[in-house]
């Protein structure tokens, strides 16, 4: 009886994707023969290659970072500019950024580098045959031939292509699988590759005017460019010029020398940046080539013992920098398909095959779609959404938004299953190490659009039972005609009511109802310094304050709920706000609000000092940060440096960029939170213990004792001056609708962890348990302070930057 051979896979192609998988396989001992086409492994084509955190996270597992690392050159400074190369939006030290958040930097070399690294990490090289170019398959009853163009075959029981966008595999595979067989891949889907865009790339030297270490993005009518800084003084340029139609498949074109001479004339003027033209830059090239931009995603990656990575199953515009990233994801799943197969014949080799797609196809289309719509962008197809992206959101969104573009691109990257992942800290955990697994969107948007059911109706009830002509002279904002004139009739604050001064239960209420104004104004200040939601409409916390004041907190906390849900920060590294702001917190609602407070309910006779304090509260806490921060600056400056020990502590007491990743505001966040809850918590129960100690007030009355808002909406009956004796109303709607708005924006946070994956189903389920129960027991006010302190912990919990080993 003859042994059984060992599995084989036969990998035709020895690009990226290819000597990729050669070292997966030689990872887990499995046999493997590697055809190559070229004389040479490494062969110098001129093109450069980009490595992201995702892509550099498995080759970490192979045990290839170091040596790349040690070859590559980290970017710097990275720029978007404008058709005339003028700088405007800047990230500084992005890879301390990149290395801070997700482990890794980004790494720019010549592509030959990456092949001769991993070429060099295979310990058997008799495996990686040269010169075998592929020219048919053959299907066996128990596996697979492959023919090459020089008349030699090799057996395997599965064949890889990965042998790029013009892929005899994948002719073959079609071929095969017969285009008339149910569900087999259809010959058809090569007419609709499609290419909008042609390219030149090149490698240029010693280029006079260009900042080592830098990247830059240079938009233009119909063309737009992407530079980025190498080692030893290289540029790796991509200029891309729109073609005047789209190609369709065989109709795409080839491109020539003389080609690409004609397109270096013609652009040769266009600036780069302030001072350097692309023709500056090709005039010191090393290489150059001219070449269509593919972009597809096929729909069937598989039939019978023949699967597809990297370019013959999905090619991106190189824009994005993800195409050989995505192929060294794509056969790291392939590899953990392989290990979870069943047996060796057709069918298993399908599920292997699907299993694989399964895992990376969304994620590939993802990266196409994208790639095509920023190259869209940068090069003006729609030139007012390109204008109002350069001028308006780039600038106003700042670094911050880059970065966490970024990240939406590496956390969901895969990982080789069978290897442990080096241990790499991070601010930012990739998906496979999050305590959930992320929610798909479409859930998300089904329980956003819940949620802004809910509020919205709380919203029009709100606007229903609680409107009174502004003009009414409560409050001195409301005599002023602008006002009266712009807002019409207006919900006054719960605040407002000076006529429940007059009364011993109304004092209560009103004592009750400013503590519960606590956690709504240090959340909605903290949400707007916080870095992650820069460029949001959370990012102005100074006008929810005001319109608190004059709309009522019953109408602001829903609407707030609803845009937090839509615009918060995604990611942990998001969360950060400054120490100076969160030291400033504590003494600006002292000063601001809790003194105000008192002196209103200890005067009683004239509050109108007291209710723009909200709004000051705002003010006098930026005031203060910017004060905490220049002492610190001036004390850091006016050290006298004497020896080597204080420079090197004078340098770490700089302020840098990084020190966001420090988390040096969560101790003093959670203080703030506990002492809003503490105050909230307090005087609701004190409230609670008044109503049941008082022979004359009725807990009920005091509290929830109103109207149905329903007979409200039908009728407008509280606007026909029906009022009950033991305090106003509006007081009591506006809190309540308030508590709505809490309740929401509370359950949603919840939720918003749960949905990235930052706590498990359990914990989620618990939190909101918690949560309900808390507004019971402690109040609507410090209950949301005190979840706001959990999710603090629960968000820079995530980071592994500042643990001890």
């Amino acid at each position: 009886m003859t042994p059984k051979r060992p599995f084989r896979v036969i990998i035709a192609g020895g690009g990226v994707a290819g000597l990729s998988l050669a070292n997966m396989l030689q990872s887990v001992d499995m046999d493997y023969v590697l055809l190559e086409a070229h004389d040479d492994m490494a062969p110098p084509v001129g093109a450069s290659i980009g490595l992201m955190p995702n892509g550099l996270l498995i080759l970490d597992q192979l045990g290839c970072y170091e040596p790349l690392r040690a070859v590559a050159q980290g970017i710097r400074t990275a720029h978007v500019r404008t058709p005339e190369g003028r700088s405007v939006a800047c990230t500084e030290d992005l890879v301390g950024h990149l290395e801070k958040r997700h482990g890794y930097p980004m790494l720019f070399f010549d592509r030959q580098w990456l092949l001769q690294v991993l070429y060099k990490q295979l310990r058997h090289k008799d495996k990686v045959l040269v010169r075998k170019r592929v020219d048919s398959i053959e299907q066996l009853d128990d596996g697979v031939r492959v023919w090459t163009a020089d008349g030699d075959s090799v057996t395997g029981d599965v064949v890889v292509g990965a042998d790029g966008i013009h892929s005899t595999v994948r002719r073959e595979m079609r071929r095969l699988a017969g285009t008339e067989a149910s569900g087999s891949p259809s010959s058809g889907e090569e007419d609709g590759v499609s290419c909008h865009y042609r390219c030149s790339f090149g490698i240029a030297q010693d280029v006079d005017g260009w900042p080592d270490g830098d990247q830059c993005f240079t938009t233009g009518r119909g063309h737009s460019f992407l530079v980025v800084s190498g080692p030893e003084r290289r540029c790796y340029w991509f200029m891309f010029d729109r073609l005047p139609d789209v190609k369709l498949g065989k109709d795409i074109p080839r491109y020539g020398k003389e080609d690409e001479a004609r397109l270096v004339r013609r652009y040769a003027h266009l600036p780069i940046m302030e001072g350097l033209t692309f023709g500056q830059m090709y005039a010191k090239r090393i290489t150059s080539t001219l070449t269509p931009l593919h972009e597809v995603v096929f729909d069937r990656w598989f039939s019978g013992r023949v699967v597809l990575v990297g370019d013959s199953a999905h090619k991106p515009n190189p824009i994005s920098g993800m195409g050989g990233n995505g192929a060294i994801e794509t056969a790291a799943e392939l590899v953990n398909a392989l290990l979870s197969r069943r047996g060796d014949d057709v069918g298993d080799m399908e599920s292997v095959g699907r299993e694989m797609q399964r895992a990376r196809h969304d994620r590939a289309k993802a990266f196409v779609a994208e790639s095509h719509a920023v190259q869209a962008l940068y090069a003006f197809e729609n030139p007012l959404a390109s204008t109002v992206f350069m001028r308006l959101l780039v600038p106003l969104v700042g670094g911050e938004s880059f970065l966490d573009k970024m990240a939406s691109h590496f956390v969901g990257g895969s990982r080789l299953k069978h290897l442990p992942v080096p241990r790499r800290p991070r601010a930012i955990p990739f998906d496979h190490e999050l305590p959930g697994r992320p929610v798909k969107p479409l859930l998300s948007w089904c329980v956003r659009a819940a949620l802004a059911s809910g509020m919205g109706l709380a919203l029009l009830l709100s606007t229903s039972v609680s409107t009174r002509p502004l003009g009414e002279p409560l409050n001195r904002w409301g005599q002023l005609e602008p006002i009266k004139t712009r807002l019409g009739d207006a919900p006054l604050s719960v605040i407002r009511q000076g006529t429940a001064l007059g009364t011993d239960p109304g004092v209560i209420h009103i004592v009750y109802a400013l503590s519960q104004l606590v956690s709504p104004l240090l959340i909605y200040t903290v949400e707007g310094y916080r870095v992650g939601n820069h460029g949001t409409l959370l990012s102005l916390p100074s006008l929810y304050l005001s319109a608190m004041q004059v709309l009522g907190v019953g109408r602001i906390a829903p609407l707030y709920a609803v845009l937090a849900s839509l615009q918060s920060f995604q990611h942990p590294a998001g969360r950060f706000v400054g120490p100076d702001v969160a030291r400033a917190l504590m003494p600006a609602l002292i000063l601001a609000f809790v003194i105000p407070a008192v002196m209103m309910l200890a005067l009683a006779k004239d509050t109108d000092f007291w209710r723009s304090s909200p709004l000051v509260f705002s003010a006098t806490t930026a005031m203060l940060s910017s004060g905490l921060k220049r002492r610190r600056q001036r004390r850091r400056d006016g050290t006298q440096q004497t020896d080597v020990v204080q420079e090197k502590q004078h340098r770490q007491q700089s302020d840098s960029p990084l020190d966001r990743y420090k988390d040096d505001d969560v101790p003093i966040l959670k203080s703030v939170y506990h002492y809003a809850f503490a105050v909230q918590a307090t005087v609701y129960l004190a409230t609670l213990g008044y109503s049941c100690s008082h022979p004359d007030v009725s807990l009920a009355k005091l509290l929830l004792a109103t109207p149905s808002p329903f007979k409200v909406l039908n009728k407008g009956q509280l606007n026909k001056g029906q009022v009950f004796p033991e305090t106003p109303w509006i007081s009591r709607y506006d809190m309540g609708f308030a508590a709505v708005g809490f309740v929401g924006q509370g359950l949603y946070a919840i939720w918003h962890l749960r949905r990235l994956g930052h706590v498990t189903s359990k914990d989620a389920a618990v939190s909101g348990l918690a949560f309900i129960c808390g507004h019971v027991v402690f109040g609507p006010g410090a209950t949301l302070a005190g979840l706001w302190s959990w999710r603090e912990s629960v968000i820079s919990g995530l980071s592994t930057l500042n643990r001890s080993r």
